[in-house]
């Protein structure tokens, strides 16, 4: 298997992973507002993450995709 093969197998486990979780906990009444914090905080590092090696991996470190990062980051902790 290829590079990208790997990134695309990885994030769908991920994304169907997070989703899974969420309903198993909603579903044994497990659900908390520190869980679905600690759910949305995971999203975001994951995020941070991805961004950055997509970024590395096709030499996307101009400002203005550092700062499109900036303003996601920003967004993201306005929610809670």
């Amino acid at each position: 298997m290829s590079g990208p093969l790997y990134w695309i197998l990885f994030n769908f486990l991920w994304y169907l992973l997070d989703a899974l979780d969420g309903i198993h906990a909603r579903l044994t009444q497990q659900a908390s507002e520190f869980g679905a914090f600690l759910d949305h905080a995971l999203d975001n590092i994951y995020f941070i993450f991805k961004f950055t090696v997509f970024a590395v991996h096709f030499d996307l470190l101009h400002v203005f995709y550092i700062y499109a990062l900036c303003l996601r980051l920003t967004a993201s902790t306005m929610v809670f």
